[in-house]
């Protein structure tokens, strides 16, 4: 991804997030680095699930509409990661899930303060109970609805540009219906490298 580009992501995603009314997003933006950030080239990776990334850009919410566009136009020149294997969760899981770090240790924009990114799923695919020492803001921004399950409850109906806080070590699950995801995670607290426990 140019520097440019990079900067360019950068800032829809920060006023994306800005212009979300939520005491618990706004606390985490206060450590969002500056404004003119150092951007670094990453090497790109491409991934099967970004196969779904045009469906999803055609189900954005329209607040989010700029940001996955951007996405979809420069999916290739970014570095997706998985974080787990086969032995985890099976090809099928691996096939239809991605993340994608805009600012973080890993980030076009280092930080070490916060993590924030993309994460994608494809459709009908449930990301199993896990957990981590960082607190989570999850907001997805495509629709359909798609599902979230904090710790041993039920699951719960997640609409796009809807909000799901989890606090540090709380297990949560993901759940997509018949379309693919496209969200925003935000981490910050304990080890934002971690590999989340399963």
């Amino acid at each position: 991804m140019t520097i440019q580009a990079g900067q360019s992501l950068f800032r829809s995603l920060k006023a994306l997030l800005a212009g979300i009314d939520h005491p618990v997003l706004q606390q985490f933006m206060q450590s969002w680095p500056e404004e003119r950030p150092m951007v670094r080239e990453l090497a790109t990776r491409p991934l099967p699930v970004l196969s779904w990334l045009e469906e999803a850009r055609r189900n954005a919410a329209p607040e989010a509409s700029p940001v996955v566009q951007f996405l979809c136009n420069h999916a290739d020149e970014l570095f997706w990661s998985q974080t787990y294997s086969i032995a985890d969760f099976g090809e099928q899981f691996l096939d239809r899930y991605a993340w994608c770090e805009i600012v973080g240790q890993r980030g076009v924009v280092e930080s070490d303060q916060i993590a924030c990114g993309f994460l994608m799923l494809g459709p009908d695919t449930e990301y199993p109970r896990h957990w981590h020492a960082a607190e989570e803001i999850f907001i997805p921004l495509s629709a359909p609805s798609h599902w979230v399950r904090i710790e041993e409850g039920d699951w719960t109906r997640l609409k796009a540009m809807d909000i799901a806080h989890f606090t540090a070590n709380q297990p949560h699950g993901l759940r997509t219906g018949n379309g693919p995801l496209v969200a925003v995670y935000f981490w910050r607290g304990g080890d934002l490298v971690q590999k989340a426990r399963i």
